[in-house]
């Protein structure tokens, strides 16, 4: 799906339904890497030495603003045109 919905932009979308369509594949997307970080964190914290755990915090969290940031370039690609 993360494959999908950075090969696809906003720009390629012709009607608004795609364009809708597209955008929330993105909360989706975010929405459920919030969520599998999470439980994946709560289940393994346990066995994480300290630098671990804010290792995985660091790795989840710049996972998560990675596509923020990119669903804000490509919809600014969109309004340059």
């Amino acid at each position: 799906m993360m494959q999908m919905w950075t090969a696809i932009s906003y720009r390629e979308q012709k009607n608004r339904v795609m364009y809708w369509a597209c955008h929330m594949m993105g909360v989706l997307l975010l929405t459920c890497s919030v969520f599998l970080i999470s439980a994946v964190l709560n289940s393994i914290e346990s066995s994480l030495s300290t630098t671990g755990n804010i290792l995985f915090h660091v790795v989840g969290w710049s996972a998560i603003l990675s596509i923020i940031f990119y669903d804000m370039v490509d919809i600014a690609r969109d309004d340059d045109r």
